[in-house]
């Protein structure tokens, strides 16, 4: 860490290490099972008793009720760059705690964390190589775009499937953007998808979003002035609405941002497999039309900032062919996809009725993550309306939801040989009561006590085999089939 430190600004620094060690907090004030992606980094802090007297750790307890890790870490990082935030105390806090780290935990502790950070960084540094996203996308829009870009791998955050973070942030003439995600230290770190492909989608994302900032407000108002094309991709859209704040021309200017980095992806001569897949599994179900639409005209040679101008003219203009694709974006393909789609957002837990309130909470425990109402399976019977997302928890005999989604599936818990069987499993087309459900199908609770969402965020699979929580076999897709091809002519 200490080579890269000297490259970082104080800013950019105090950012990182309040970030790392927020991270390790949030680690410490989860319970026994920690999420981080190296688990016996926290074990080692678990053993500093001064920890527990901390005022960082007090204020953090009290902060992640009324706020997500996603929204503490930005907190840190605008405060860092004098922004101002309603969690300026618990800033100061973890400042200071950053500051004394050595004499908390010890010398020892405090090395091996400082060597693993350093670890971290050097190798996600090496995996990033050349990161240029200004150059980049110049070549696309010939606008240079002002932007330094902080990869920052953490040892203490979750594995990026559950532990990644961006932000950024106005300095000066120019822009910061950080890229929080935790960094495995043991293993293939490509098994979570850790490689230059994905991390060059990080950065694209903060130069187009500066760069429409520059170019989307007109064609917003423009946009705002056709009611006909609001509710025609309201309708379109309305599978992908996640929050009250969600808005039609927001939506629209996702996707244009989504095929930019498929532009630029081609025109590095990357594979954009992972940026379509995302599309997918964010809800942008007109992206094939906007991707075509954007590609045909880099193609062609026009200006892409003459071409934006020209989005609302173009969707009056084809308003059958982005309908039709957005019709026919069909439902996620994989477990990971399913779990990280708008529809998961307003999913329900569904469980046995007969397991106990204890053996319901320890189940679902390892799930937390996704912050969704359980229920009993007499329960959703009853109030279910056939429009949420479902995960359903048990054996097939206990949560016929479990035995549908295995039937279809051709599954059998008493087939697999282990120990411990259990099956995460994705429901397949035509299943009733659900747009889509997701089966644990365990033979007991304790079982399901054992999984956790972060194994199927791993898995890019239609259903995932266990042995309690090791991984014994999947039904794995590739990312290049996961997405909807391009509607027209791709570029060389």
């Amino acid at each position: 860490m200490a080579d890269e430190k000297c490259k970082l600004s104080l800013e950019q620094r105090c950012a990182v290490d309040g970030v790392e060690w927020l991270a390790a907090l949030w680690e410490l004030t989860e319970g026994a099972h920690s999420r981080s992606a190296n688990p016996g980094l926290v074990r080692l802090l678990r053993f500093t008793h001064q920890w527990s007297a901390h005022p960082a750790l007090v204020m953090l307890a009290s902060e992640r009720r009324r706020k997500s890790r996603d929204q503490l870490i930005k907190d840190i990082i605008r405060g860092t760059y004098g922004q101002q935030t309603d969690t300026a105390e618990l800033q100061v806090a973890i400042t200071g705690l950053a500051a004394q780290a050595r004499d908390i935990i010890g010398a020892g502790p405090y090395e091996v964390v400082a060597q693993a950070r350093a670890e971290a960084q050097r190798r996600a540094d090496a995996i990033a190589g050349q990161i240029d996203p200004m150059t980049d996308l110049a070549a696309v829009t010939g606008e240079q775009i002002p932007l330094q870009v902080v990869v920052a791998p953490s040892v203490f955050l979750p594995p990026p499937q559950a532990g990644r973070h961006g932000a950024l942030v106005r300095q000066g003439d120019h822009w910061v953007a950080f890229l929080h995600f935790g960094f495995p230290l043991a293993g293939d770190v490509e098994e979570f998808n850790i490689n230059r492909t994905w991390l060059l989608g990080g950065v694209w994302h903060y130069a187009i979003d500066i760069y429409l900032q520059r170019h989307w407000p007109t064609i917003a108002a423009r946009l705002a002035a056709l009611p006909e094309l609001a509710d025609a991709v309201s309708t379109v859209l309305a599978p992908s609405r996640d929050s009250e704040a969600w808005s039609w021309i927001g939506a629209l200017r996702a996707h244009v941002n989504v095929a930019f980095k498929c532009l630029l992806s081609r025109r590095q001569g990357l594979p954009d497999g992972i940026h379509r897949a995302f599309a997918r599994a964010a809800g942008l179900s007109m992206f094939p039309w906007f991707e075509a639409w954007l590609v045909d005209a880099a193609s062609a040679g026009r200006p892409l900032d003459t071409l934006l101008q020209t989005l609302p003219e173009a969707m009056l203009q084809d308003r059958p062919g982005w309908e039709r694709v957005g019709h026919a974006s069909g439902l996620p393909p994989t477990v990971n996809l399913a779990l990280i789609s708008p529809e998961a957002r307003r999913a329900t837990l569904v469980v046995p009725d007969d397991w106990s309130d204890a053996a319901v909470d320890a189940a679902v425990a390892g799930w937390r993550l996704l912050s969704l109402p359980v229920v009993r399976h007499r329960e959703w019977l009853r109030e279910s309306t056939g429009e949420t997302a479902v995960i359903a928890f048990g054996a097939p005999a206990r949560n016929p939801l479990v035995g549908r989604v295995l039937t279809q599936r051709n599954l059998a818990l008493e087939a697999l040989e282990a120990t411990r069987p259990a099956i995460i499993a994705l429901s397949a087309a035509g299943f009733e009561g659900a747009p889509w459900c997701i089966a644990v199908a365990v033979q007991s609770p304790e079982t399901a006590a054992t999984l956790h969402v972060e194994i199927a965020l791993k898995q890019t699979s239609s259903y995932v085999l266990l042995d309690g929580p090791v991984v014994i076999g999947a039904e794995r897709v590739a990312l290049s089939d996961l997405a909807a091809p391009p509607t027209a002519s791709r570029l060389p």
